[in-house]
């Protein structure tokens, strides 16, 4: 992998880190996932049957919301293949300022519950593909699938870019190690703990910047797509 695609897989890993971190946040506080739904999908199913619809709704309301984030990234970026030309540092600032203007002034728990899979919706509709290959960076189990098919196709012998198995298994590795590091924080910090990650988006907002100034620098900026 070139320099600068190494630089892409550090912020792609930092950030699928984040969506562990806030996704522990949100499962230790609330008993609610807010970085992927489809066990939400299907506890909201049950709970509407049951006729529990004050749970359906604190849990749908979130996937509502995700979507929501997919939408605003999806309207402000205009697509989905990774373009270093976008604003994405910009997203990032927007991300981290927002969670943290949300910490001190929302109060009230279902609210901050939305905010935080609105803004994690924002995060994966950064961009969906790089080099022709899916990129979640808030949930694994997509890139699981993909890892594994990967794989597969190189024990077979055929045609395998080995950098897509390396990318998808850091993406793994930091979606994992942000559960442990949310997870000791929240039992050392409490609620505290999102400042720690508004600090962290903040941090690859300026990673981003400097990543994109170095590529202008050196030339290479637009051989990463």
């Amino acid at each position: 992998m070139k320099k600068q695609e190494i630089g892409l897989l550090f912020l792609s890993t930092l950030l699928a880190s984040l969506s562990g971190f806030i996704n522990a946040l949100g499962i230790l506080l609330y008993s609610i996932p807010v970085s992927h739904f489809t066990g939400s999908t299907t506890n909201s199913s049950i709970a509407f049957v049951h006729g529990e619809f004050q749970i359906f709704w604190r849990v749908f309301s979130t996937i509502i919301f995700f979507l929501l984030g997919c939408i605003t990234s999806g309207y402000i970026l205009g697509e989905k293949e990774f373009n270093p030309g976008k604003r994405y540092g910009v997203m990032l600032f927007f991300i981290g300022i927002v969670l943290l203007l949300s910490f001190y002034f929302i109060n009230i728990e279902k609210i901050f519950l939305q905010m935080l899979s609105f803004l994690c919706g924002m995060q994966n509709g950064l961009f969906i593909t790089y080099k022709g290959m899916t990129v979640r960076m808030t949930h694994i189990t997509g890139s699981l699938t993909d890892m594994g098919v990967y794989i597969g196709n190189y024990l077979r012998k055929k045609h395998t870019d080995v950098w897509k198995i390396k990318f998808l298994f850091f993406l793994f590795l930091g979606f994992f190690i942000g559960g442990i590091i949310g997870s000791f924080s929240y039992f050392n910090f409490g609620r505290n703990s999102f400042l720690l990650a508004s600090l962290g988006y903040l941090l690859a907002g300026i990673l981003y910047f400097l990543w994109r100034s170095r590529g202008i620098r050196s030339g290479t900026l637009y051989q990463s797509r």
